[in-house]
């Protein structure tokens, strides 16, 4: 089953909304949105990879993606929201020099 990017906007701005009235009104840093981010990618990990995960949660991946999805807009929200741009240079080249 597929979506319209519109339906994808849809359910991440339900999430948003979900989280605005969980969250109080202090604002995050990006490393606190990072930390968060982290941890709900490592619950969509252990949900795909043990399925007595899957059973207590009720939930589907889908869901972790939407959760993660709307903590990413919350953090553009928050930090703004850059439009992607051509990088100098490529992301690995960069990270195998600094290793």
């Amino acid at each position: 089953m597929s979506a319209t990017r519109e339906e994808v906007y849809e359910a991440i701005d339900s999430e948003r909304e979900y989280q605005e009235g969980l969250w109080d009104e202090v604002p995050r840093t990006t490393d606190e949105f990072a930390l968060y981010v982290n941890e709900y990618a490592s619950r969509l990990q252990a949900h795909c990879t043990d399925p007595r995960v899957r059973e207590r949660t009720g939930e589907s991946e889908l869901d972790f993606f939407r959760k993660v999805g709307a903590i990413c807009v919350a953090a553009m929200e928050q930090h703004g929201a850059p439009k992607r741009r051509e990088p100098r240079a490529c992301y690995a080249e960069v990270m195998e020099h600094n290793l």
